[in-house]
């Protein structure tokens, strides 16, 4: 059985789609499937490039493919190419789309119109998030459902090794919706500085922290990561928008709490574990905020931290896949 994956997404960036489509290859290998992969223009989202339905260079579609995935939260071209082509089954994630494609009204109203039009014509919809769901009107589009991403570093070793210090965390690329120089700039607050930071992620050694309760990791290994996440108590974000949020759920498997800004996919992993706090947009609020919940929260384990973290594990994401794909009538199974 031959599958063909469409994305943007190539193999050199980071991040929740990367992880999601390594294990979505990897599931479609363990299942029989060869896997192709095509990447249109290597990340780069311009109107034209992802926008306008003629045939991106180099793809075609002479083989006989069992399955052709969507994987890309840009929804554009290669929607519009792989629907005007359509004589395969079509699997479509969307990895927040609404966040992507709503930020320009030109883009607004070519989302709508493939929300309205064009995606009814898709076979499945896998929505990272309720808000992406309801972005296509999901409740009257019956081809849609919501799947979110899986996580991979789950914590699984003995609560013994586990230690909390006090310090925070945040793992993730340094992209400008990720807001860590906000971040930086709340943890140079003077009735900040008993509180220490600790910074990871791809492009962060750019930043500059003034106060020495600030450490930059930049890109480090697994191990080292989890040597950090093993010692400490919170994970902080203030991203202005996220799809699902991967990081979040693996800091919470080590039992660290969640301590994040107000945008939908935060406030969805906070009420429906009930652990962490939501942040005010306000850095002064903020500050306030966190120093009167880490007065009252205990550096301890908090054991449905971890049982939260294991409803988005791999397994749990392939049992899902593979059902909502094998109880559809006329689908391929896997």
């Amino acid at each position: 059985m031959l599958a063909l994956i469409l994305t943007s997404i190539s193999s050199e960036q980071s991040g929740g789609i990367l992880t999601q489509q390594n294990i979505l290859i990897e599931i479609l290998k363990n299942n029989g499937f060869k896997v192709e992969i095509y990447v249109l223009n290597d990340g780069k989202n311009s109107f034209i490039n992802f926008y306008l339905p003629t045939k991106p260079k180099g793809l075609n579609f002479a083989k006989d493919y069992d399955i052709v995935i969507l994987n890309d939260p840009h929804i554009g071209r290669l929607t519009w190419y792989t629907i005007l082509n359509k004589k395969f089954k079509i699997i479509l994630f969307s990895h927040g789309w609404i966040f992507h494609d709503s930020r320009s009204f030109s883009r607004k109203l070519i989302f709508r119109i493939l929300s309205k039009v064009s995606l009814s014509s898709i076979d499945r919809i896998f929505c990272v998030s309720p808000q992406d769901l309801i972005a296509i009107d999901g409740n009257d589009m019956p081809n849609a459902s919501l799947l979110w991403n899986p996580v991979k570093r789950i914590y699984d070793g003995p609560l013994e090794s586990l230690t909390f210090n006090g310090e925070f965390v945040y793992i993730g690329p340094n992209n400008k919706n990720k807001n860590l120089k906000k971040l930086i700039l709340l943890f140079n607050q003077d009735t900040m500085q008993t509180f220490r930071l600790n910074i990871i992620g791809r492009g962060t050694k750019e930043l500059n922290p003034i106060t020495k309760n600030i450490r930059i990791f930049g890109e480090i290994s697994d191990l080292e990561i989890d040597e950090i996440l093993k010692k400490s108590s919170y994970y902080i974000s203030l991203s202005k928008y996220e799809g699902f949020g991967i990081s979040i759920v693996e800091a919470m498997s080590y039992g660290l709490t969640p301590i994040l800004s107000d945008n939908i996919a935060h406030k969805y992993h906070i009420t429906t574990s009930k652990c962490g706090l939501l942040l005010s947009n306000d850095i002064k609020e903020a500050n306030s905020q966190i120093i009167d919940f880490c007065s009252i929260e205990k550096t301890k384990l908090n054991k449905s931290l971890m049982d939260y973290s294991k409803c988005f594990t791999t397994d749990v994401f392939t049992k899902k896949l593979k059902s909502e794909l094998n109880n559809r009538n006329g689908s391929r199974e896997i």
